[in-house]
């Protein structure tokens, strides 16, 4: 469930704050919406986690590529193998992030639907300003800001500076799991096979000087494997999803290029965007053909998922 909460929330469309001041749309407005700032998907997707029991606070921060970053923390038992729920007993007394607590802990990018272990050089949070939850604010006040360097331990006041001296905030049922808010996923055939269509008109535009021929039956091929990427994003730490042996036999005296794009549905002009940009059209080979695989997946709140398979198809 968790990886589908993060899986939902990625595919709401998100836009990059440009001003000092915005404003921040409680979850259920972000659900209507459809169209809110890495802030908001955060604490949606917070909200998801407290439902499910999970520990979790919002670290606000430094991080690349965005600078003024915030992503959700959670940490990991590496005792009992799990993520720490709510009800557990934490262990305080060494600091939350010593190497030798036995936890693991990791930073949730809510608009991305990527998780980061908090400790790897690759992890997109660098420095750590403040953190709050659903009980508290604590704002860091110790010398180093750097997350491969600094305690989480929020219980120690030299280290973090709670700013209220009680639980103030009054945590009911997240409202976000009302199965009111959420519609039923819509039927999008229609918009699949109009995507389709779209996307062969654009690409034999942009090819107006040589004749674009399409493959049909590596279409289809290609078409068929995106519904498990989709399947596989809910379950990443699964094995990838490899080529179907008919595609790896058309391969043996075929050399296909190209690889499958995945975004979250804004408009078709945004897709059409994306796909121009890899320039998998540009190929000068006159006896090139193309294959084009278009999946389209919904969710409740149409939430919408597209896969598109652009490649370039040429004999060996």
């Amino acid at each position: 469930m968790m990886n589908a909460c993060m899986r939902y929330v990625s595919l709401i469309p998100s836009y990059e704050v440009t001003e000092s001041h915005a404003v921040t749309l409680l979850g259920l407005e972000l659900l209507k919406v459809l169209h809110g700032s890495p802030l908001d998907h955060t604490i949606l997707l917070a909200s998801y986690f407290i439902y499910l029991g999970i520990k979790c606070w919002v670290a606000i921060g430094l991080g690349l590529p965005r600078g003024h970053s915030r992503f959700v923390l959670i940490k990991y038992d590496l005792t009992t193998r799990r993520i720490v729920l709510e009800n557990d007993q934490l262990f305080r007394s060494r600091g939350f992030l010593n190497k030798s607590d036995g936890y693991t802990w990791y930073v949730c990018d809510a608009s991305s639907g990527e998780r980061y272990e908090l400790r790897d050089v690759g992890c997109p949070l660098k420095t750590v300003d403040y953190v709050f939850d659903n009980e508290n604010i604590w704002v860091n006040v110790q010398s180093s800001q750097d997350c491969e360097n600094m305690s989480f331990d929020f219980t120690k006041s030299s280290d973090w500076q709670a700013v209220f001296d009680k639980n103030v905030f009054v945590m009911k049922q997240p409202v976000v799991t009302d199965s009111a808010l959420y519609s039923t996923p819509p039927n999008v055939e229609g918009l699949r096979s109009a995507l389709e269509t779209k996307i062969k008109s654009k690409v034999q535009k942009w090819r107006s000087h040589m004749k674009t021929i399409w493959n049909r039956y590596c279409s289809t091929l290609l078409r068929d494997m995106l519904l498990q990427w989709e399947y596989w994003v809910f379950n990443p730490t699964g094995p990838k999803p490899s080529f179907s042996q008919k595609l790896k036999h058309l391969m043996v005296t075929f050399k296909i290029f190209g690889f499958p794009l995945n975004l979250a549905y804004v408009n078709t002009k945004s897709v059409i965007s994306a796909i121009k940009s890899t320039g998998l059209h540009l190929s000068d080979d006159p006896n090139v053909e193309f294959a084009l695989g278009v999946e389209v997946c919904a969710y409740p709140n149409n939430v919408i998922s597209v896969w598109v398979f652009l490649a370039s198809i040429t004999r060996m």
